[in-house]
């Protein structure tokens, strides 16, 4: 298995702060930080995130009626890894939000890189969302459920956290996936509601095949495998400005 699991961390439940933080233990290991947001409210869409003061990415974002569900990451070299590490969400308009933490690590020589995103929604007890067929991979969602009389939900893979949000039910779950197959990550409510879902998938790349020019900037580069950049006209297209 290419990617392989290291811990988990959230949030205070439907927390309203702003901003919303978490503070945690980044393994030394890890390559891949994901952070599946679930929010009561839908006004929140674009809120800037960070992990250890670095930019988180934006994975997608998708709304129900009543809630809505985000997916952020960071990876390989951004990640400052250690004790007491911060991660924070604005939340300008105190809408109930809760962080599901996530951290996975690759194999020796390997990175971690972006894959693909899907979501959905509907108003059922079965929220669901189909990832695109990619080997090495691994697959997390972030699930808002409009019910909140109980938690009796199932998932149908390795579930991170999930429960009642005051009046909403969250969930976030994973799966490593060494096979070129789809994957669907699902949930079963007992009563139906409406519902979103935004799923991540990442997938484990041999270091050399991240360029540089991916992350940084073209001032701090002196050569792109082994030329040297004022000889180099283009890069996958886009003019280096020599």
């Amino acid at each position: 298995m290419a990617y392989t699991y290291l811990a988990k961390a959230i949030s205070t439940v439907a927390s309203t702060a702003d901003p919303v933080t978490i503070n945690t233990t980044i393994n030394g290991t890890c390559k891949l930080l994901v952070v599946s947001v679930i929010i009561e409210g839908n006004s929140v869409f674009g809120s800037d995130i960070t992990c250890d003061g670095v930019a988180m990415k934006l994975v997608d974002t998708v709304a129900a009626t009543e809630g809505s569900s985000m997916m952020w990451y960071i990876q390989n070299n951004d990640i400052n890894t250690g004790l007491s590490k911060v991660i924070s969400v604005n939340n300008p308009n105190s809408d109930e939000m809760t962080l599901v933490v996530s951290q996975f690590s690759v194999g020796a020589g390997k990175d971690s890189s972006f894959d693909a995103t899907n979501s959905n929604t509907g108003t059922s007890t079965a929220p669901s969302v189909t990832g695109t067929p990619q080997a090495n991979s691994v697959y997390i969602d972030a699930m808002f459920h409009g019910y909140t009389s109980d938690n009796s939900m199932t998932n149908n893979h390795t579930a991170l956290y999930n429960g009642i949000a005051n009046i909403s039910l969250y969930g976030a779950q994973y799966y490593l996936s060494g096979f070129d197959i789809s994957i669907v990550l699902s949930w079963v409510t007992r009563i139906s509601d409406d519902w979103c879902t935004v799923l991540g998938a990442f997938t484990e790349v041999t270091e050399s095949d991240l360029l540089s020019h991916d992350t940084v900037v073209f001032s701090q580069i002196s050569e792109v495998d082994g030329v040297v950049l004022a000889n180099i006209e283009s890069v996958d297209g886009v003019l280096t400005g020599n």
